[in-house]
């Protein structure tokens, strides 16, 4: 796919993406654990963890799971979906994005939801431009163990 003068593919993630992953992750103030993101990608039962590769590399990642409990079946979450500051808005979003629409549909899902913190305004306006719509505010508790 053509985005922006930039040719975008999707792929599943490996162990070698591990680093330009915590990277990325990085830019938005995020601090992952390279075990455990090596574990997110082996574990593809019910979640993946895709990156979008150009011809100089990894532009952006999306993680998404499918929710199994109780009162979330045939829905799926948008762990995570970040693309490199300096390539936004050239369509890597949008086919992560796609790429997450595609798994979930196949994994049976009738719904695909995220979480966004409030201050992420771009971010809102990202996925409002993509058809997603506010259906619920609400607090976030934490009990530390």
């Amino acid at each position: 796919m053509t985005t922006s003068q930039i040719e975008v593919h999707v792929r599943a993630a490996t162990r070698a993406d591990v680093p330009r992953v915590i990277d990325l992750a990085s830019q938005l103030g995020y601090r992952l654990d390279p075990a455990h993101a090596e574990a997110t990608i082996e574990t593809t039962l019910d979640r993946v963890l895709d990156v979008a590769t150009t011809e100089t590399g990894i532009m952006g990642w999306i993680a998404v799971s499918r929710d199994n409990s109780l009162l979330g079946s045939g829905d799926a979450w948008i762990e995570g979906l970040i693309v490199d500051e300096a390539h936004r808005g050239r369509g890597v979003g949008v086919t992560l994005l796609e790429a997450a629409h595609e798994w979930a549909r196949e994994g049976s899902c009738v719904r695909m939801r995220v979480r966004s913190n409030v201050v992420r305004e771009d971010a809102h306006r990202f996925y409002e431009r993509e058809g997603y719509r506010i259906f619920k505010t609400q607090h976030n508790f934490e009990y530390r163990l």
